[in-house]
């Protein structure tokens, strides 16, 4: 049995002992179940063992032929904790608003699963987030595929409340049977055979204040999670430069020595890596600030002082002269384009 946490691909025990939970609420045994797929549940899971990816495909399969339940993996999200995946629900909890949730979501991704990622693009009024697998259609299971999307919608409610829903959501796989399950766990379009996997909510829904925000919370529970997967193996420099960047930036840009310090590196030793990666930390500050801005701007609960201070700016003629730079308009200018006040 794989149990190497630095395989190529490999999933979070969350995913297989939320599942045991699912099958034995259909009356089901899920020991005969993980015996078939040659998990020793004793061994091979706890909390800081990963499962090989094969193997939770295999269970996954087993769990849906078990149960005669093509939607089991909407059905798996009721058993579903905020603590669940080391704690990762907690920082989705805290998260200033879902667009925050969501990036938290995709930049931990690899907590939960290494087989692929989450892709989120802007769409005019609508955010579009994807599941993007490196491999054809067919390979990973449908129930496996289709709990991903769900577990989504699922942290959504969790925050958000249960009548909450998406615009549309999209899946690779053919039209289930139990298609009506799906349209009434979604509670919204859904179309089949689609060229990806994906949900739409509206930018309106995704930018709004969460009532359980909490920065401080979610920069501890980041921090967890970061410290997490550095014990699983290297991680993309870049990545966890850019969490401690958007951590720091209230107080200011972070120097290089800042960014050594946190990452229990030498000054030289960063600037080397930075510098193979083809970047420098000024830049990755520019491109955060860029791409926080904008997100910013369109939460029109949040004061244009209030944005000042967390992308670091010491006044807010500094802001706007820079934003202006970038972008040929003043922040207030932009905000107004993009809520249509003008």
């Amino acid at each position: 049995m794989p149990d190497n946490p630095t395989s190529m691909v490999n999933v979070h025990t969350s995913i297989p002992t939320t599942l045991a939970q699912t099958v034995e609420s259909y009356g089901k045994c899920s020991k005969t179940l993980f015996a078939k797929a040659g998990v020793d549940v004793n061994k091979d899971l706890g909390p800081d063992k990963r499962l090989d990816g094969a193997v939770s495909d295999e269970l996954w399969r087993l769990a849906t032929q078990a149960t005669g339940d093509d939607a089991i993996g909407l059905i798996y999200t009721q058993y579903i904790q905020l603590s669940s995946f080391h704690g990762l629900g907690f920082s989705w909890a805290a998260s200033d608003s879902l667009y925050d949730a969501f990036a938290r979501f995709a930049r931990f991704f690899p907590v939960i699963s290494t087989a692929g990622e989450i892709d989120i693009r802007d769409k005019d009024d609508e955010v579009h987030t994807a599941l993007v697998l490196p491999v054809p259609y067919g390979i990973a299971n449908d129930s496996a595929v289709d709990s991903s999307l769900a577990l989504l919608l699922h942290l959504c409610r969790l925050v958000r409340g249960k009548q909450f829903r998406p615009k549309l959501v999209e899946y690779q796989r053919p039209k289930p049977k139990s298609v009506k399950t799906f349209r009434s766990f979604f509670n919204c379009p859904i179309n089949f055979d689609a060229p990806e996997n994906k949900i739409v909510l509206s930018a309106n829904d995704m930018h709004e204040l969460l009532p359980g925000a909490n920065s401080e919370l979610t920069f501890a529970n980041d921090r967890v999670l970061l410290n997490y997967l550095r014990k699983q193996g290297p991680q993309n420099i870049i990545s966890e430069i850019s969490m401690l960047v958007v951590n720091a930036l209230p107080s200011g840009a972070p120097s290089q020595q800042e960014i050594a310090d946190q990452l229990h590196i030498s000054r030289k030793t960063l600037q080397r890596r930075l510098k193979n990666e083809g970047t420098t930390l000024s830049r990755i500050i520019d491109d955060i600030r860029v791409q926080h801005s904008a997100r910013y701007l369109v939460q029109d609960w949040r004061s244009i002082s209030e944005i000042c201070y967390l992308l670091g700016f010491t006044e807010p003629s500094n802001f706007t002269r820079w934003f202006k730079k970038i972008n040929g308009v003043s922040p207030q200018a932009y905000r107004d384009i993009k809520l249509n006040k003008k």
